[in-house]
């Protein structure tokens, strides 16, 4: 047991050392301790057999040679009682058959071993011999009372039954005997035998020929006087020198040392066993053990020398293949099938990763290309802060290559990014990307971007951070765009509100203007003075009435009057107009297109557009100038064509890719600044002095251009003047010319009682004067609900319905769906400010017979009215 654990302890140990020592340990080495470990612990598994078989052949042994001990101590015990039978029977022969001393003699001489037979009396002493072995020993009437004796004999003629008395040394014979005493005739019988029975008794039961070397002694109980040895060469000693002991020592010889007690004759039967009988039983065990180890030793190391060439060497080859030639055909030295499975298991995988390979080198040079193609500065930062990956838009937008940038902090590679230093030890802590909007760079122009700072996911933390720089300064101008037009939309919505009003303000002193000329002519008055004032008045009239077009122009709702238009024709008109205006401090000039600059346009609208921006340079030179400044400067129009490609329409977000006309109008004037030109075109602002300008010429040019499908683009340096480049798309078609029918010089009479309905008491009036001209009677309604209250009674009487749009309680579209629903037949002449309304639309899809633009002047409230009752 103490043998096991020591080799567990040993097998733990290393265990634990290994375990402990570094983890990339050498396979073979591994395998060779394993090895060890295995051989150790084979050898204690057979060494604990062996000494567990040894052990038993020991206790077989022991156990053998006790069985022995007892038989012979049985045979013994057997023989005392045989013998004292036999001489019981033998006494009692002799007594009764009455034989002479030489016949007794020569009768008990039979009983081996019996050296004498005699009489003992009550008293002790000898009264007869039956037999004496040795005559001469004889001894009649001797007094035993004072011997060893005496208290046997005296427990015999107590108790009256046998005994057998323990080995002493005889008064008669003076041999080492033992006797047998039993009761007789007024006394006792005492029977001495030789103690050399015994010994004949022990060689008779085999005990001395169980083993040669093994020494049998017989001792005395009460000392250790040896009364017989076995082998008196190797013992040579009459008393005893070891024990009582598991192990003696006689002559340097170890003996194994087995002790029984002969109880009847209280002597101690000692048998001592050299070990070498037991090594010598345990030979062939350990024959065979050591052959064992041997055997597990030899198996081993073939077993290492063929690990060694069928798997270590191969694993090496392998190993330095790889190592060396990792990218090649794999070819092993080795003829086992794994090996070959590996060989093309690896030679396959090869083939693939190199097929991988170029997939990834692919997929890293796409990617590389797509990082470097990106618009966006991008720059990889790792977690020391140096530069890991710098693209193209960052050399571009900082002027420093990546080969400079690569390896540095990037706080210290550009200005545009150290100010972003204070967020990366934040990003690299916490992983969360940091957005910042609108940061303004003041490198060279001033420009607009949005940068993003956020974290490379690693394993469970960021292993970096990726800058992300946008430049939005052109999207910053989109948003601007889309401001001003939403401003645009605002006012719009003011403007069509004020041009209901206006229209019918003007309604009214249109109307009335028109019916006093027609009177005048009646009466055919020529009063110079009269007709001054009627013309100035019909000259302020349509004046009102164009800045009411103005507004319409605003929101959109002026119906437009498309025709082929040659800008060159109009500039020159224009250019015309101002060459008689202008002071002559203003020089002016145009570079006309050689060839025809077509346009679908309105005229009218267009050269308003021109004459404004024109304007706005003239006063760019004169009125705006500071005081003490000198006056005048260059005007000047040029027109060109342009294409408008993808680059084109990346920077104009406004343009399609298409030909357009771009018409320049450049002066030498104040120049406008950045803040100021963000607001040019917003509707009532003005730099000019108060009382110099509305604030609506460039707000009605913006739209006008618009609603042409154009755009314009604004240049400007301070002290240097402005250029505005209106961009118009070039005609590809003719389109048919909207025009409106002029009127006629004099009132178009008819008759018949016509519905006036309109909200405006002005309108009313004036329309009911002039339809009372013409020679029809009229009938008034303030609001939807009373005209087709009115037209319900009077529907018989009444030829045709002037109807307004905006109305309280009822408008004029659910007026007009009314009065139809009571009347299918019903004429209705629909009159609004402004022809291109949806809801005006509505009305005219719905089935009105006529359309009416406010303001209106008699001749064409007439011809309407005639042309919806007559023309059919």
């Amino acid at each position: 047991m103490e043998t096991w654990r020591a080799g567990c302890t040993i097998i733990l140990t290393a265990g634990e050392s290994m375990r402990k020592s570094n983890r990339n340990v050498s396979l073979r080495k591994t395998s060779y301790i394993i090895d060890a470990l295995l051989i150790v612990l084979i050898i204690l598994i057979s060494y604990m057999i062996y000494v567990n078989a040894t052990e038993r052949i020991v206790m077989q042994l022991d156990q053998e040679r006790e069985n022995r001990v007892h038989s012979m101590i049985g045979s013994i015990d057997n023989y005392i009682l045989s013998e004292m039978n036999n001489l019981q029977i033998a006494a009692s022969m002799v007594e009764r058959t009455g034989l002479q001393w030489q016949d007794r003699k020569n009768f008990l001489a039979r009983v081996q071993y019996l050296q004498a037979l005699y009489h003992v009396n009550r008293r002790q002493i000898i009264g007869d011999f039956y037999y004496l072995r040795n005559e001469s020993g004889a001894m009649d009437f001797l007094d035993l009372s004072g011997t060893g004796m005496a208290r046997y004999l005296r427990e015999v003629q107590d108790t009256q039954k046998p005994l057998v008395t323990p080995v002493y040394s005889s008064v008669i014979t003076g041999k080492e005997t033992f006797s047998f005493i039993f009761p007789h005739h007024r006394g006792v019988m005492v029977g001495e035998i030789d103690i050399r029975a015994l010994f004949s008794l022990i060689k008779r039961t085999g005990l001395i020929r169980l083993h040669s070397e093994s020494i049998i002694l017989l001792l005395k109980a009460d000392s250790k006087q040896v009364l017989y040895r076995s082998s008196p060469e190797k013992y040579p000693y009459w008393e005893f020198r070891g024990g009582p002991h598991e192990e003696t020592v006689i002559n340097d010889v170890r003996y194994h040392y087995l002790e029984q007690i002969i109880q009847s004759l209280k002597l101690h039967l000692v048998i001592l066993t050299p070990y070498k009988v037991y090594h010598e039983s345990s030979s062939i065990i350990r024959y065979y053990f050591i052959s064992l180890v041997f055997l597990v030793i030899g198996f081993y190391f073939i077993r290492i020398f063929w690990f060694n060439k069928s798997f270590f060497a191969p694993l090496y080859e392998f190993l330095g293949f790889i190592k060396n030639k990792a990218a090649s055909s794999l070819v092993l030295q080795s003829r086992y099938a794994e090996w070959k499975v590996l060989e093309t298991t690896y030679n396959d995988a090869i083939t693939k990763m190199k097929e991988t390979e170029k997939e990834l080198e692919r997929a890293h040079n796409y990617l590389g290309n797509v990082f470097d193609s990106m618009p966006s500065l991008l720059v990889g930062v790792g977690r020391d802060g140096m530069i890991t990956q710098w693209n193209r838009a960052a050399h571009t937008m900082t002027g420093v290559s990546a080969i400079d940038a690569l390896g540095r902090p990037f706080w210290e590679v550009t200005g545009l990014l150290k100010k972003y230093k204070k967020y990366f030890e934040n990003i690299i802590r916490d992983g969360r990307e940091v957005q910042l909007r609108r940061e303004v760079f003041h490198e060279g122009d001033i420009s607009y971007h949005d940068v993003t700072l956020f974290p490379i996911a690693g394993d469970g933390s960021s292993s970096g951070i990726v800058i992300r720089i946008d430049n939005t300064t052109e999207m910053e101008k989109k948003d601007l765009q889309l401001r001003q037009a939403q401003k645009m939309e605002t006012v719009g919505s003011l403007a069509g509100g004020l041009a209901h009003d206006f229209n019918n303000v003007l309604g009214g002193i249109i109307g009335a203007i028109s019916l006093l000329k027609v009177k005048f002519a009646k009466l055919d008055v020529h009063a110079p003075d009269i007709e001054r004032y009627l013309s100035l008045l019909d000259e302020s009239s349509q004046r009102a009435a164009d800045m009411v077009q103005q507004l319409l122009t605003l929101t959109r709702k002026q119906e437009l009057v498309l025709v082929p238009v040659d800008l060159n024709e109009a500039v020159r008109h224009v250019l015309k107009v101002c060459q008689s205006s202008f002071d002559k401090s203003v020089t002016v000039s145009a570079e006309y297109c050689s060839d025809s600059a077509v346009i679908r346009a309105d005229l009218t609208q267009m050269e308003q557009v021109l004459l404004n921006l024109c304007v706005n340079g003239y006063h760019a030179m004169t009125l705006m100038r500071g005081e003490g400044e000198p006056q005048g400067g260059e005007l000047r129009v040029d027109i060109q064509k342009r294409f408008a490609d993808d680059r084109f329409c990346a920077t104009h977000p406004e343009s399609e890719i298409r030909d357009y006309w771009a018409i320049s109008v450049s002066d030498t004037g104040v120049g406008i600044d950045a803040t100021v030109a963000a607001k040019i075109f917003d509707p009532f602002f003005t730099t000019k002095d108060k009382g110099k300008g509305t604030g609506l010429g460039l707000s009605v040019t913006y739209n006008i251009v618009r609603q042409h499908r154009g755009f314009i683009d604004l240049y400007s340096e301070v002290g240097e003047g402005s250029t505005f480049t209106m961009y118009l798309p070039a005609a590809t078609e003719l389109l048919p010319e909207i025009k409106e029918r002029p009127g006629s010089g004099e009132l178009t009479r008819g008759s018949g009682l016509v519905l006036v309905i309109d909200d405006e008491d002005i309108m009313r009036r004036s329309a009911q004067s002039i339809l009372e001209e013409c020679g029809y009677e009229v009938i008034l309604a303030g609001d939807g609900e009373e005209g087709v209250r009115l037209y319900k009674e009077k529907r018989d009487d009444i030829i045709l319905v002037l109807l307004d749009m905006v109305m309280p309680k009822k408008s004029g579209k659910e007026a007009f769906i009314e009065l139809k629903a009571f009347d299918p037949s019903v004429k209705v002449i629909l009159s609004s400010g402004f022809r291109q309304d949806d809801r005006v639309s509505a009305i005219i899809n719905m089935g009105v017979s006529g359309f009416l633009q406010k303001p209106y002047t008699a001749e064409k409230l007439a011809e309407a009215v005639h042309q919806v009752l007559y023309s059919a």
